[in-house]
């Protein structure tokens, strides 16, 4: 959404959009923000933390469909929902995501909402959510951390979040 809105003005501007191909493919998100931590035996390990309500879960999801993945998304979610409601994600979720890694305080309300349409499974530590996912992870899948939630129950923000889950 952003490149395309950035080609936009560029064109409004009078640069024609394809000059600044070359820029666009070259272009790393920041740190936890769609981060492509490693590919480990076909698996691609995406470290999303900075997501932290529900739309941007939402958007996670669909750009990872988006690039083409083979397999299916392995989600790891939870934290601190803060009055959001997380039922309207249960069609995108059935659709692209194999499993649900919960962690957090709000993990059982997450299950509840979307356990009658994915496998959610919870966990007490983000370890542990790591653990089971990559065991589970397939060849062409996406195991990725979007938490669509805050961080504060389990870690300082997001960011120190996203780096625990680099480590791991």
């Amino acid at each position: 959404g952003n490149v395309l809105a950035a080609l936009g003005l560029a064109k409004l501007a009078g640069i024609p959009p394809l000059k600044l191909l070359p820029h666009v493919r070259t272009f790393v998100p920041s740190a936890h923000r769609l981060e492509l931590v490693t590919v480990h035996q076909g698996v691609r390990v995406i470290n999303d933390s900075k997501a932290t309500n529900g739309d941007a879960m939402a958007k996670a999801i669909v750009t990872c469909v988006e690039q083409g993945a083979s397999g299916k998304i392995l989600l790891i979610a939870g934290g601190v929902a803060k009055d959001q409601d997380f039922g309207s994600l249960a069609t995108l979720v059935s659709r692209h995501v194999k499993d649900v890694f919960l962690v957090g305080r709000c993990r059982e309300g997450l299950a509840k909402q979307w356990n009658h349409v994915v496998s959610c499974k919870k966990f007490v530590s983000l370890a542990a959510a790591v653990d089971a996912a990559l065991d589970s992870a397939g060849s062409g899948d996406t195991i990725l951390l979007s938490p669509g939630c805050a961080s504060h129950d389990m870690f300082l923000d997001y960011a120190d979040r996203g780096r625990e889950f680099c480590a791991l």
